[in-house]
């Protein structure tokens, strides 16, 4: 505002005396025309003629209009008067000017000491002027901030009973959405590797800088947050969120957290009354996010590539603002309407087979269809549960006519049925994910890890399932279920699926494929080893790997979607069916849920399918690089093959048998976990300790990857050191971690 009223200030000072002038001349010019023609007309008519009347008005009108000397002077008056008075207010209004330009400059020193960054404007207020400057060779926008504090602070405009003008001040609010804008100052931040690492700018202050008086403690329980301390902390936090990615190495990757060591440090109850932000987020900074596992950081080599965007975060923005509970297609039809959408989306992206996919106008009526849960395990649980439901009204329709009409019907139902569930059994590889055994546990059904081999790269082969089954079925039990895992937990290798899908028939089971971290990086064609997916019964996907969409969001295809919902479908009559509506509910056991397909939707739309292919050649390509670094380090030795980004490797020195071998690997885990320069994930194979390794960071660079491998090598060298001194190792011996701990689904 200050800027704005100095701009009318100053053209006015230059305007209004300019017009003054002019008119001042013209009028000068004027009345000298007009004596000189009175100064003719008493020529002609001569002096001598004074005793006629009429000649004497006529002398006396022209000396009135300046005909002789004193009228001369007197002409002269007005035009002197006039530019004296044109001075007079152009240096009044040249002196305001003055002062409008020095509190401007006052308040721009004021909120530029306060070492903040323009995040947010609005583009139709008048606090703001955007200018156009040039940066790296384009355009860019900077925005300045051209109000004091004081003078953009007023009422609140929509008449708050919160609102008391005599105690608060508050920013005025635009009616046009806030949007986010980029700044010259912030140029080259989306490059990796960019100069420029601060995301402070001295020179370019932001209205959120504006502060907002305090508020009684009554006010404060009746609004916890009023719309303008919502606004500033979400500058706060947005520029948290920007300095994560350009500053990713900023704190160590890992820490020296104990169990409990953040529970005792925490209150034992919740605070009474509300409390600001500042001192909640002074908190959460420096207790709970400075003391946490910094899984967005270059040197984070764990678990797998766990994926974060700047679409994923505006969605999940949105989606908390909604605060929609989806319960069926009535609570929300976009939101059910979009979760089918994105389930064909995705499907088609990734390529899976079209006949998994929703066809049609009725998608209740497809054949195949999908939803989107929350983790690989709830997708897990519920294939597990779908085949037993289907598997129990399979053997219940063998009863004859006479024993299903018998007068105790229901008893001797409720009897066979559990003993069916009693005999079932479903079956896994040794090296699919801990959830599989979780699922069979709550389901109540026995549970069967199938053999893999070293010549097979891990991966289950059809000879060795179907011979378990085939001693299942001698013993008088009941097949139902196989999963086949594609990117295993420990090595990311997959079963053998193609060979494998003879087996549903055969035994007419439910066959499930848990491509929970290799399904993503199908969205690049080559990447896709599921030859014979066409023949499976279900799926599933975990897009918060490999997908840039933070936990957790799993897709789930089936084939058979109308037998699969039998086993959740329930109809009270508070949640009436739509006619047409394909309800979220009747697809798992959850019944609220989140908008997650908005995810999805941000991110596909802005990142597009090249662009996600582009990230998960990118990230596989740093993973291969670092593995031709690893490997040629003496006493580092490859376990097994390189799948979808992750390798694995082992510590060796020469004559060490097996079990020194995995003595020596799970210490040299410890020692770089414990130094907290680096994060890597322990797992076992078949007898076979390994340390995982896999590139996690969406821009990491090859830079990056250098860093991490020189950072190895010199904890590498202190560890062999350690070594020598046998009472010194044992404080790097395993802690007790465990297989099922090694990666969230």
């Amino acid at each position: 505002m200050v800027l704005t009223r100095a701009r009318c200030v100053l053209v006015l000072a230059l305007v209004v005396p300019t017009v003054i002038i002019a008119v001042a001349t013209v009028h000068h010019r004027g009345s000298q025309q007009l004596a000189s023609e009175v100064v003719s007309e008493r020529t002609v008519c001569g002096l001598e003629k004074r005793t006629v009347g009429d000649e004497v008005k006529i002398v006396n009108a022209s000396r009135s209009i300046g005909a002789g000397p004193e009228s001369a002077v007197a002409g002269l008056l007005l035009p002197i008067w006039t530019i004296s008075a044109a001075t007079a207010l152009f240096g009044a209004l040249v002196a305001v000017n003055c002062v409008c330009l020095f509190k401007m400059a006052q308040a721009v020193r004021t909120v530029s000491k306060a070492n903040v960054r323009p995040i947010l404007s609005c583009k139709s207020s008048q606090m703001f002027r955007k200018t156009s400057v040039k940066g790296k060779g384009r355009k860019a926008s900077r925005l300045r901030n051209c109000a004091t504090p004081s003078s953009i602070a007023s009422s609140n405009t929509r008449g708050s009973k919160d609102t008391d003008s005599s105690s608060e001040e508050w920013i005025t609010i635009s009616p046009q959405p806030i949007t986010v804008q980029k700044c010259a100052t912030m140029e080259g931040m989306d490059e990796p590797g960019s100069d420029n690492q601060s995301i402070i700018d001295d020179e370019v202050p932001t209205v959120m800088r504006t502060t907002l008086a305090e508020r009684t403690l009554d006010r404060r329980i009746d609004r916890p947050m009023t719309e303008e301390e919502f606004m500033k902390a979400m500058r706060k936090v947005i520029e948290f969120i920007v300095d994560l990615y350009r500053n990713p190495a900023k704190h160590p990757v890992s820490t020296d957290m104990r169990p409990s060591d953040l529970f005792s440090l925490l209150p034992t109850a919740a605070p009474e009354n509300p409390e600001t932000f500042d001192v909640v987020w002074t908190d959460f900074y420096e207790i709970i996010f400075k003391k946490g596992i910094q899984w967005q950081h270059p040197q984070f080599h764990s678990f797998f590539p766990c994926g974060r965007s700047y679409p994923d975060i505006l969605a999940e923005t949105i989606i908390s603002s909604l605060g929609n509970v989806g319960f069926n297609w009535s609570c929300n039809p976009t939101l059910a309407e979009l979760d089918t959408a994105m389930v064909n989306w995705m499907g088609r992206a990734l390529g899976i087979p079209e006949h998994f996919l929703f066809q049609g106008a009725d998608t209740c009526e497809s054949p195949g269809g999908g939803w989107i849960a929350d983790t690989a395990s709830d997708t897990i649980f519920c294939a597990v549960m779908a085949a037993r439901h289907i598997k129990v009204q399979q053997e219940l329709a063998k009863f004859n006519a006479e024993e299903s009409e018998s007068t105790d019907q229901t008893r001797t139902k409720h009897e066979r049925t559990a003993e069916i569930t009693s005999r079932l059994v479903a079956y896994g590889s040794y090296e699919c994910h801990s959830s599989f055994e979780k699922a069979c546990l709550m389901a109540g059904v026995y549970c069967r890890h199938v053999e893999v081999f070293a010549e097979d790269d891990y991966g289950m082969r059809r000879a060795e399932v179907e011979r378990m089954i085939e001693k299942d079925v001698a013993a008088g039990l009941i097949p139902f279920y196989l999963q086949i895992a594609l990117g295993t937990t420990s090595t990311a290798t997959s079963d053998h699926l193609e060979e494998l899908t003879g087996l549903k028939e055969k035994y007419d089971i439910w066959m499930h494929v848990d491509a929970a971290y290799a399904g993503s990086a199908w969205i690049v064609p080559s990447y896709r080893n599921n030859a014979g997916i066409d023949k499976i019964d279900s799926l599933n996907v975990n897009l918060h790997k490999f997908f840039l969409i933070s936990t957790s969001v799993t897709l789930f295809w089936t084939t058979r979607q109308r037998e699969y919902k039998e086993c959740f479908r329930v109809h009270p009559v508070y949640l009436k069916k739509k006619a047409g509506g394909n309800d979220p509910r009747d697809w798992g056991i959850q019944l609220s849920r989140r908008f997650k397909s908005l995810k999805v939707y941000m991110l596909l739309r802005t990142y597009g399918i090249n662009g996600m292919r582009a990230y998960v050649n990118r990230i596989i390509k740093m993973t291969e690089y670092m593995e031709t670094l690893i490997v040629t380090i003496p006493n580092i030795l490859k376990f097994g093959k390189t799948h979808y980004g992750l390798f694995c490797i082992q510590y060796h020195e020469e004559g060490m048998s097996q079990d020194e071998v995995n003595e020596a690997t799970n210490s040299l885990w410890e020692f770089l976990n414990n130094s907290r320069k680096m994060l890597f994930t322990h797992s076992n194979v078949r007898g076979h300790d390994i340390i995982r390794v896999a590139v996690t960071l969406e821009r990491s660079t090859e830079k990056d990857v250098e860093d991490s491998v020189a950072i190895f090598i010199q904890l590498l060298e202190k560890f062999q050191h350690l070594r020598k001194d046998r009472s010194t190792l044992g404080q790097f011996k395993n802690t007790g971690a465990t297989d099922d701990c090694l990666v969230m689904t």
